[in-house]
């Protein structure tokens, strides 16, 4: 344990602990960072709470900022993204139960995010971002334009072409 992983341009995860149970996870959001696509998680509820700054989150249809000591949760199947879009770090524990394949998911996520960064791109490899997410349908879905049916056509289609084609998380 203890592993940080860079999952997106502005967010990190450390690994605190992961078993069948629970994912426990220290993120760090980096200031000025832009809200992530929506999305939701199928099989598992997650607890976050605040650390340091303040979070910005999209939570169903409310908005809300959280700030250090607040805690909230997203319960399964409730579509919501967080982000910092503030001037100071924010730091937030997380929970994940029952784990799944949520560290495999952020793993997956931090390869992405280095082959991103190694061939000095803006974005990772959109077909095998959505290889990735077909695979790990228990843990994440995709929303688009409000319809959690759109995202996951949306990731079947390209994940399926990304496998055709052998674009897969890089290892």
């Amino acid at each position: 344990m203890g592993d940080t992983l860079k999952i997106g341009a502005h967010e990190s995860v450390t690994i605190k602990r992961s078993d069948a149970e629970c994912l426990e996870l220290e993120a760090r959001y980096e200031p000025h960072g832009t809200a992530p696509p929506q999305h939701f998680h199928p099989q598992h509820d997650e607890r976050f709470e605040v650390v340091q700054g303040h979070l910005s989150v999209d939570l169903g249809r409310d908005s809300e900022r959280f700030g250090p000591g607040d805690t909230f949760e997203v319960p399964r199947g409730t579509v919501h993204r967080m982000w910092n879009g503030g001037d100071e770090p924010v730091l937030v524990r997380w929970w994940s139960t029952p784990a799944m394949q949520a560290e495999s998911w952020f793993r997956g996520l931090a390869a992405l995010q280095q082959a991103t960064a190694d061939a000095g791109k803006s974005g990772p490899d959109l077909l095998a971002f959505a290889t990735h997410a077909a695979g790990h349908r228990d843990s994440f879905r995709l929303v688009l334009n409000g319809s959690p049916l759109l995202g996951s056509a949306f990731v079947g289609c390209l994940g399926g072409i990304g496998r055709l084609l052998g674009r897969t998380v890089p290892s």
